[in-house]
């Protein structure tokens, strides 16, 4: 009669080793699975997706590219499937709802929403280097309350600015020269900004104008860099990116650059408090920052946070402009003219420049620049 061992109840033919001792095969399984499930599902939203991911796509890196470089296209493809409805769109910014148009006049004045805290974390305003993308309430305040005033007396100190600026920057020669747009108009636009915001005396300080202006231009750039990481690995990530430490040192530029002329600020206001006098010594920017901040500001932010609204939008569209003129020169004789008439007319003033406008708006190469 053949016998039998007694059967090991730890034996198996197909031995399973424990998550403690080879955990690898057990997380690569939960990585494929919770992939898996990401790929295929909603992600918790029955929003419709203008850019959706792919099957079996893992990352938002292709949908974040083509949004950079077809944004538009994009956007008239959702007006276009999902009109007068809610749907979703990748951005360079991440997920984002878009909601009709006839919203805007319920949602405007929600108390619920707030504009600053997506716009700061947007911009990577919770980064080094990016403090005045931080969204300092008293921005608004400085403009509305003084700066829409002060433009009324700046028409003619502009003026006599910006010639002087582009006879510096482009020089008076009649000959054919090259020049780089991009950098020279930023230049040109940087300077004439601080007229406006700071005052004669610095707008002239070549070390602003250039560092406020560089600042500007790498911000935006470095930023742009940044949305190509995942959100949640940015705080740690932008330490060792070269563009940020850039960043960070044109910051330091802009606060070393600034440090005398607000020791000289100081000693002068000083100087009329002691001589009894009580009427501001300064009126500008940096004045009305340190009526209207709350609590311990840097002037230096400040500053460099009207520029980002100013210099930015302003410079780009300046040079898209003088390239779409330059292709056109068969407009250069009518807005001679119009300049001419208007200024003979009503000498140089704000509704002078309105009229200036005005009745070009309808040439097609014009409006598409306005756009």
């Amino acid at each position: 009669m053949a016998s039998y061992a007694p059967l090991d109840p730890d034996f198996s033919p197909y031995t399973i080793p424990s998550p403690a001792e080879k955990p690898i095969p057990y997380l690569i399984t939960a990585f494929l699975f919770i992939a898996l499930v990401y790929a295929v599902g909603d992600h918790g939203s029955k929003l419709p997706e203008v850019n959706p991911l792919r099957a079996f796509e893992f990352t938002n890196r292709r949908r974040m590219n083509e949004f950079v470089q077809h944004s538009k296209d994009i956007m008239l493809k959702g007006k276009a499937a999902f009109a007068g409805s809610f749907y979703k769109m990748y951005s360079e910014w991440g997920e984002v709802v878009v909601l009709p148009p006839q919203f805007i006049h319920e949602l405007r004045s929600e108390p619920a929403l707030d504009f600053l805290e997506p716009a700061t974390d947007d911009s990577h305003g919770y980064i080094p280097g990016f403090e005045p993308f931080n969204g300092n309430p008293a921005v608004a305040k400085v403009v509305t309350k003084y700066l829409t005033k002060a433009l009324t007396k700046l028409t003619k100190p502009l003026s006599e600015e910006a010639t002087l600026v582009i006879r510096h920057v482009l020089t008076d020669s009649t000959d054919w020269h090259q020049i780089v747009p991009q950098k020279d108009i930023i230049r040109i636009v940087s300077r004439l900004s601080s007229r406006v915001f700071m005052g004669e005396e610095l707008c002239r300080d070549e070390e602003w104008v250039r560092v406020s202006g560089d600042y500007t231009a790498t911000a935006f750039s470095v930023a742009n860099e940044l949305n190509q990481w995942p959100r949640r690995v940015r705080p740690v990530v932008h330490w060792f990116l070269p563009s940020c430490w850039r960043v960070r040192g044109l910051l330091a530029e802009c606060h070393k650059s600034l440090k005398p002329h607000l020791e000289q600020r100081n000693a002068r206001k000083m100087k009329a408090v002691a001589r009894g006098e009580t009427k501001a010594v300064f009126d500008d920017s940096i004045e009305w920052f340190d009526r209207e901040s709350k609590t311990k500001h840097d002037p230096a932010t400040d500053q460099i946070s009207l520029s980002l609204v100013a210099i930015h939008t302003t410079s780009d569209l300046l040079q898209q402009t003088m390239l779409d003129l330059a292709s056109h020169p068969e407009l250069f004789q009518p807005l001679r003219e119009e300049l001419v008439r208007v200024l003979s007319a009503e000498g140089l003033k704000k509704t002078a420049l309105y009229n200036v406008a005005h009745p070009l708006l309808g040439h097609p190469h014009i409006w598409a620049t306005q756009k």
